[in-house]
């Protein structure tokens, strides 16, 4: 169904006649008939699709790619990004639908709608991972802990490296990957409280090297230096 919306057949009942006139679907699916695609059939599997969670077969599809292709997965990068949206897009179907509004714009364009996008791939050969849309009023900060329990829960163990960019770097985020065995790595923002706090350390640290070199080499006057 996926290969005839690429092909513009966008109703059920052609995919039939599609599968007739060309040999994509029996290229990718050899041994179906043509005759097979008829319309209550397709009907009737994204009925057991949706019954069954389409996120949930997602995952499963994945683990099979993962463990067929022998996909490194040690190292997970994660990232987010608006998809903006034009004309009346906010109709929720149901109270779990995400919603379309207005929120901080990457691209600055606060007149439009938009939705947020977070994708997380494995360092080899950016394979995708895992993906989720939310609303568009949604935060990054909010979206990484969660991303980070869904790749958990893909590939059965925290012990990668969780790569994300400098907002993942909050108090409460770094505290529940931590506190849970994760491991992470990401950007500090250039706060000016950062900043001031990180020139500290390194002003101290660049003293101690100082002590510690005139030491080696029996200067213990030096010491009056820090008084």
């Amino acid at each position: 169904m996926i290969t005839g919306i690429l092909f513009q057949v966008l109703q059920l009942y052609r995919i039939c006649k599609f599968a007739t006139e060309t040999t994509v679907l029996d290229v990718l699916l050899p041994g179906i008939a043509p005759e097979e695609y008829f319309d209550e059939r397709l009907a009737d599997t994204l009925d057991a699709i949706f019954d069954y969670g389409i996120g949930n077969l997602k995952i499963l599809i994945t683990q099979h790619m993962i463990q067929e292709f022998n996909v490194k997965n040690y190292i997970c990068h994660n990232d987010t990004t608006s998809a903006l949206t034009y004309g009346n897009c906010d109709k929720n179907r149901t109270s779990n639908s995400i919603e379309i509004t207005f929120g901080y714009s990457k691209k600055h364009r606060q007149d439009l709608k938009q939705l947020v996008w977070s994708l997380s791939v494995s360092s080899d050969s950016g394979f995708p991972l895992f993906q989720k849309a939310y609303s568009g009023n949604t935060a990054d900060v909010d979206t990484y802990v969660e991303q980070w329990k869904n790749l958990i829960d893909l590939l059965g163990h925290q012990d990668f490296l969780y790569v994300a960019d400098s907002k993942l770097i909050t108090k409460e985020n770094m505290a529940q990957i931590h506190n849970n065995d994760g491991f992470f790595i990401a950007p500090v923002p250039m706060y000016e409280s950062y900043k001031k706090v990180l020139h500290n350390a390194i002003k101290k640290v660049i003293f101690h090297c100082i002590m510690l070199t005139a030491q080696r080499r029996h200067m213990p006057n030096c010491y009056d230096a820090e008084s």
